[in-house]
């Protein structure tokens, strides 16, 4: 078997997140000499991010002697899906801005969106304008999520400030609570939340929707957004449709990335 036979293989299993045979395929690269080939480390590599084996993923990434800029968007995006926000943005810092592309840009500004961290996704949307990528689709609906984030947070301050005013302490800690599984991806946690407020704001929708898209839950986003309209009547905002386009464009990237591979 040829490092071809070998590669295509490997991005099957990618593809199929199937870590066991990833795995196996992994060790016979090393014991036939091809792990030393940047093409097949890479395939090792983004088996492992796809799979969520985030610390192989890392081992692979950290023992590469050569690296391209697929090697380091594998790493990032994986630490992003994998809800390791602050290490793809970490990994970020540590590239030359010249060997970045459009999936290292958005995967960082999504990792950014994650930890509320609009002010280094500024300067990230700065060096993506510099080089061309903002208008990239996956780049620009990065950004759009990123800034939609910031401006739901300062709306959910606002909601629970307002409730607390007006002595409806339980409902501002059931939106307080909401919030903060939202921020850290707790989709079980949140949905339980979710469905426990009587009286749903927009926001609280909007909210769930964009935990799905995180959670990669992308089916249930788009459900809950489609139930919104049709079962409750409700009519959509900016932010609504921008939640929904996430969870489709979240869908997309992974596909493309995928192919890209």
């Amino acid at each position: 078997m040829g490092p071809e036979v070998l590669g295509s293989i490997l991005h099957q299993c990618s593809k199929t997140r199937s870590f066991r045979h990833g795995f196996s395929l992994h060790d016979i690269a090393i014991k036939m000499c091809f792990i030393s080939n940047i093409i097949i480390s890479n395939h090792v590599l983004n088996t492992y991010a796809k799979c969520g084996k985030i610390e192989y993923a890392r081992q692979v990434f950290d023992e590469m002697s050569e690296r391209n800029v697929v090697s380091w968007s594998a790493m990032i995006y994986g630490y992003d899906q994998a809800g390791r926000a602050l290490n793809a943005v970490q990994l970020f810092s540590q590239m030359k801005v010249e060997q970045t592309n459009e999936f290292v840009f958005a995967s960082t500004v999504s990792a950014c969106a994650s930890l509320l961290a609009v002010d280094v996704g500024k300067r990230i949307h700065l060096q993506s304008v510099v080089l061309g990528y903002a208008d990239v689709s996956f780049v620009s609906n990065s950004l759009v999520s990123m800034y939609s984030f910031e401006r739901k947070t300062i709306a959910y301050n606002t909601i629970i400030i307002g409730l607390v005013e007006n002595e409806q302490v339980q409902k501002a800690y059931v939106m307080f609570q909401l919030m903060l599984y939202s921020k850290f991806n707790l989709i079980e946690d949140a949905e339980k939340i979710f469905w426990s407020i009587e009286e749903k704001y927009m926001i609280s929708w909007n909210t769930f929707t964009v935990v799905c898209c995180h959670a990669l839950d992308h089916a249930k986003g788009l459900s809950v957004f489609s139930k919104m309209i049709k079962t409750h009547s409700l009519t959509p905002d900016d932010f609504t449709y921008t939640s929904a386009k996430s969870t489709n464009h979240s869908a997309k990237l992974q596909l493309s990335f995928s192919v890209k591979i």
